[in-house]
């Protein structure tokens, strides 16, 4: 009996220095356990959105689908269903809470109300983490674009709801004019005072005296503006500063610790040519004025913005795609004054598209290839743009999302297919520097 309990002793500590010397894991999770979805009822949960709370632990964000007959409606009533959603994961991989996400009160949309989110009211890539240890989702709520609201929501780190804010277009002002409709939001970040930074954009009325002869008239049109604005800690709207050289909606957008942003946006095509489009990089200051505007491009080409990084040296990554027959990884470095410090262009496979990526320690890069549904591959790249090695991992489906970094590695957000998912899962995978994975993925329930 005592060599019995002595050899378990052994192995309860080998596996215990196992664990310690592996650290490596991946979850998957989802909400069948609230909402009762079987798999043939196509419970699908998309993953669009992770940021990393002070306590060290994850919260990722996503939106609800299914292809049930049944009506959904008695589960949204007991808040064990809605089309938005929210998850906690610690750092060892195991879940904490999951929540779907509602509104406050029904929010009054002209003639009807909605109490639930969806894919655009919460926006994955503006969840952001707060410095009292919560989190924040923003986006816009409404099917139209007459009624249509920008929407803010701010939680505590149980992820129980703090305050919201739904925002009409008429609050967002500057230089005369005040957003008529469609209020939208492009970039997101806390400042150091706890109050936020947005770039959002609305329509206007915009009213031009024609005189012809003796005669006068007046046209009307309608027009997007962006606004640079600043808003409270509990997102009501303070002021906005119209951003007059922004003509088109942003691809991606970084911040800058004093309040500034950079951005990235394709432009139209050039004399009608399919294969023609280029890049501008715009950064501006933490008022909404713009230091420098740049223009990247090759003829007979398309460069596709697809990311932009504020890097620790204080230059900017900007990755993307290049199409047009040309197909190729596109890396660029640029100086705080956009000065182009280096690009490189490299094949690499797939789509070639690089999205995710971050920095790495060594000042390289590490990203994944943008395949769309197929093996996930990991690509590391050299302080100077070039591939250093590329990793195929297992053939599960994957749709990589977010990369972040901690102690250990990478940490990835994806979604899969494959077992034991029930249908459509998310994904939560920690990775070592060198891109390594473990062996298995275990689907785990939440407490």
């Amino acid at each position: 009996m005592k060599r019995i309990l002595f050899l378990f002793l052994i192995l309860l500590f080998h596996s215990a220095v196992f664990s310690q010397n592996n650290p490596l894991w991946q979850t998957i999770f989802g909400g069948e356990q609230y909402n009762g979805l079987k798999p043939n009822e196509c419970p699908e949960e998309l993953p669009s959105g992770l940021t990393v709370l002070k306590d060290g632990s994850y919260i990722v964000a996503g939106s609800a689908n299914n292809c049930s007959n049944q009506d959904t409606n008695a589960l949204i009533e007991q808040k064990r269903y809605s089309s938005a959603w929210a998850a906690k994961i610690d750092s060892s991989g195991n879940p904490v809470w999951w929540k779907y996400l509602f509104t406050s009160k029904p929010v009054d949309m002209d003639g009807y109300t909605i109490n639930v989110h969806n894919f655009d009211s919460y926006r994955g890539k503006f969840l952001t983490a707060t410095q009292d240890g919560g989190f924040v989702g923003a986006g816009t709520i409404g099917s139209s674009t007459f009624n249509r609201k920008l929407s803010f929501a701010k939680h505590d780190t149980k992820g129980e709801l703090v305050t919201d804010r739904f925002m009409e277009a008429k609050e967002f002002c500057d230089e005369g004019f005040c957003g008529l409709e469609d209020p939208q939001i492009f970039h997101l970040q806390e400042l150091s005072n706890e109050k936020f930074r947005g770039l959002v954009s609305v329509s206007h009325k915009v009213e031009k005296t024609i005189k012809e002869g003796n005669t006068t008239s007046i046209s009307s049109s309608y027009k997007t503006s962006f606004l640079y604005t600043l808003f409270s800690k509990d997102g009501s709207v303070k002021n906005s500063k119209y951003i007059p050289d922004l003509e088109f909606a942003p691809n991606t957008t970084a911040a800058f610790p004093d309040g500034g942003f950079v951005l990235a946006v394709t432009t139209n095509n050039v004399s009608g040519k399919e294969s023609q489009r280029d890049v501008i990089v715009q950064r501006y200051d933490e008022d909404g004025k713009q230091l420098w505007k740049k223009k990247f491009g090759n003829p007979g080409v398309e460069e596709l913005p697809i990311g932009i990084l504020n890097l620790s040296d204080g230059n900017i990554l900007l990755s993307g795609g290049i199409m047009g027959g040309k197909e190729a990884v596109w890396l660029l470095k640029l100086s705080p004054q956009g000065e182009t410090i280096w690009e490189t262009k490299q094949k690499i496979g797939g789509f070639n598209f690089i999205d995710p990526i971050i920095e790495s320690p060594d000042q390289g890069f590490f990203g994944v290839l943008g395949n769309g549904e197929g093996p996930m591959v990991f690509v590391k790249f050299d302080s100077s743009g070039k591939k250093v090695w590329e990793k195929k991992q297992s053939q599960r489906l994957y749709m990589p999302n977010e990369i972040l970094k901690n102690e250990k590695g990478y940490v990835i957000l994806a979604y899969t297919k494959k077992k034991p998912a029930q249908y459509i899962d998310a994904i939560l995978i920690q990775t070592d520097w060198d891109g390594n994975i473990s062996k298995e993925a275990f689907r785990k329930n939440f407490p």
